[in-house]
């Protein structure tokens, strides 16, 4: 059987799944779970993720959610070029460590501007709520911070000179604000500017097709 992958395209990890499943050649199915009509509590996609998010995959008769958990296991089930999830012990630490940080750091940052900027307008019709975005994004800054310099430091990427997933989960929050927000917040983080521009370039075209929909969303904002 065929991997199926359940997700919604304006989800952070959600798009680390299916960018990672597509640059390291995992054949997959995908699955759209619409967050904003509710899919994701529906009787069937339960029976999958008894918590209700995305994005989770069905592997044969193998159900798993998280997508840090999601990612190890495709690293290791299907084989996938090392530098992806390396066999090094202490390498892979590093790629666990970030990862580890990632989900209460930059992924929730992100989570908690993205909010501010579509979610709660549509949901309430108030405007944005100015005050609480510049602290959000203030939050959000100092993730990047973080990133830059104990993350990334002087190193090509994330956990080390070769990309890995931790990378791909990196990206994909930086850009769930940088999309949506169309401010240069990298202006005073030359270094993860440069990142970006590198990983961005080395997942191509797989990354265009993966993010058009945020691309496409943050446009008619």
């Amino acid at each position: 059987m065929v991997l199926t992958v359940y997700g919604y395209r304006m989800s952070q990890p959600s798009r680390s799944v299916y960018l990672f499943c597509k640059v390291a050649k995992i054949p997959y199915v995908e699955k759209n779970i619409d967050l904003l009509h509710g899919e994701q509590r529906h009787e069937d996609y339960l029976a999958i993720n008894p918590l209700g998010q995305v994005p989770s995959i069905v592997d044969d008769d193998f159900k798993l959610a998280e997508s840090m958990a999601i990612l190890r296991y495709l690293a290791r089930k299907y084989k996938v070029a090392d530098h992806w999830y390396p066999d090094d012990l202490k390498i892979q630490a590093k790629v666990n460590w970030y990862l580890a940080w990632h989900h209460n750091g930059l992924q929730k940052a992100a989570g908690d501007v993205f909010h501010d900027v579509v979610v709660t307008p549509r949901w309430t019709g108030n405007p944005v709520d100015e005050a609480k975005l510049a602290k959000d994004l203030e939050t959000f800054d100092k993730a990047l911070g973080i990133i830059e310099k104990v993350f990334l430091g002087d190193k090509k990427y994330v956990a080390s000179d070769e990309i890995s997933i931790a990378d791909i989960c990196c990206l994909s929050g930086l850009m769930q604000v940088l999309a949506v927000t169309r401010t240069d917040m990298l202006a005073k983080h030359p270094n993860l500017a440069a990142w970006k521009e590198r990983v961005e370039e080395q997942l191509r075209p797989d990354y265009d097709e993966v993010f058009t929909y945020l691309f496409e969303f943050s446009a008619k904002l």
